[in-house]
């Protein structure tokens, strides 16, 4: 299986997480000589020079279509149908759920109204009995039209060309040409039929070939809604599941706080600091949620553009012993460690400074510490700089200080629980109420970054 394939399944079963069961076992052939992509129950075929043409999430909506027709058995379910009405039919009730899954259906595919609303079986015997009650309706006509003839030749055949162009629901002008306008199941004629079948004609030599060998099994361990609101449901928990996970990292950390700290305290160099600071992060790996839109009665799924991206605040202790070099080293350390989140610094001693942006090695180079910390102020308000934080399950937040209090005013009580990192290079006895301490020395600082592992 080529890299890109690989690649395309995999953003499908994002979407759909039911899709595994078939994913696993799928035989993928390149043939142009399919001319688009079709699948025998087996295998899908798709041609390479077709998908040149087509756009990325095209791609995966095309190869999702073909994994639905293998999941929902829906060649052996045609046996005993009209193939040309089963395929509008199969075809409708996939894209349809596809769309509200967040895929883009490409233009020229099968799109009815409602499709949603039914399984194929209901969608099918629907079309059926609308197509036979307009081909009665076109006998009659016929036949009113022949004895308005004998008394208005020209009025007659005025008559049968309105008539004929109303009961087929076909137009003069455009009707090749692909659309994304849903037709309605009144507009589906014997030519929308016809045209459908494109990519289906192997589909009666494979049900050819089980009923000779006696495998032809028309069943359905589940139906079309069933399937696609399984998928939903999947999804719905592996994004909870990912949710739970990447919320609860940093107080993976809390729970083995003590252990940390200490061990770290005792200058123990087999423990990489860089390393605990960096799991104790909140990341965002995924960007699923709930749909603002209701579409056909359903909340779908989307992949939002404008997800939350983390915000990582740093805070520095200036009340007196920090340097702006120890500071800038500091900060060098930290940034490809938070690379995948909004880097902001600032300062604090018995004041706080307020917050500027990292967003480059440039910035760092020009960070100041503010003309209105007054070195001369020795004491350090940590309570203070706890409560600056911003507050969100999306912050990551970090106190850099020497831990020496002068007196020093430590977070109070009501901060117990509060999710921070102190990285302290002064004081191994530095112990707050809340959060992780990991301590560290200066000379750890200054030292070479040879920690690159940062995913």
């Amino acid at each position: 299986m080529k890299l890109e394939t690989k690649k395309i399944l995999k953003s499908i079963l994002i979407r759909n997480p039911s899709f595994a069961q078939i994913v696993s076992r799928l035989k993928i052939i390149e043939d142009d000589s399919v001319g688009t992509a079709c699948t025998n129950g087996d295998i899908v075929y798709y041609s390479p020079s077709f998908f040149a043409t087509l756009s990325d999430e095209h791609k995966k909506f095309v190869f999702a279509h073909e994994l639905c027709h293998i999941m929902l058995n829906h060649i052996m379910r045609s046996e005993g149908k009209n193939n040309g009405v089963w395929n509008v039919a199969t075809d409708a009730v996939i894209n349809a759920n596809l769309e509200n899954d967040g895929f883009d259906v490409r233009e020229g595919s099968v799109e009815i109204e409602g499709a949603e609303k039914y399984n194929a079986e209901e969608l099918y015997q629907i079309i059926m009995k609308k197509l036979q009650e307009k081909k009665q309706g076109i006998d009659k006509e016929n036949k009113k039209d022949s004895e308005q003839q004998e008394s208005s030749n020209e009025s007659g055949q005025q008559n049968q060309s309105e008539k004929n162009e109303g009961a087929s629901g076909q137009k003069s002008k455009g009707s090749n040409t692909p659309t994304r306008k849903k037709m309605k199941i009144d507009e589906i004629d014997e030519t929308k039929i016809a045209e459908s079948r494109t990519t289906h004609d192997m589909w009666e030599e494979t049900v050819k070939q089980a009923k000779k060998s006696g495998q032809l099994e028309m069943g359905q361990s589940e139906s079309e809604k069933e399937m696609f609101e399984r998928g939903r449901h999947e999804k719905a928990e592996m994004l909870e599941r990912l949710e739970r996970e990447c919320l609860s990292k940093m107080a993976s950390l809390s729970s083995t706080e003590e252990a940390i700290g200490k061990g770290i305290g005792n200058a123990k160099k087999q423990i990489n600091w860089k390393k605990i600071l960096q799991a104790g992060l909140v990341k965002h790996d995924y960007d699923w949620r709930l749909s603002k839109k209701v579409k056909n009665g359903v909340i779908p799924y989307e992949l939002r553009k404008d997800a939350t991206i983390p915000t990582t605040e740093v805070l520095i202790d200036v009340s007196g012993s920090v340097s702006l070099d120890l500071v800038k080293a500091f900060l060098r350390q930290v940034k490809p460690l938070v690379r995948k989140t909004k880097l902001k610094v600032g300062c604090f001693n018995e004041s706080f400074y307020g917050f500027v942006d990292v967003k480059s090695e440039k910035d760092i180079d020009n960070f100041r510490i503010p003309k209105e910390a007054d070195r001369g102020k020795w004491t350090e308000d940590w309570d203070l700089a706890v409560r600056s934080f911003s507050k969100g399950n999306y912050i990551n937040r970090i106190v850099f200080t020497d831990g020496q209090p002068a007196p020093g005013h430590f977070p109070e009580p009501d901060l117990k629980g509060t999710k921070v990192t102190w990285i302290v290079y002064g004081n191994d006895k530095f112990s707050p109420c809340c959060g992780t301490v990991i301590n560290i020395t200066a000379d750890e600082i200054d030292q070479e970054d040879k920690f690159n592992d940062y995913d």
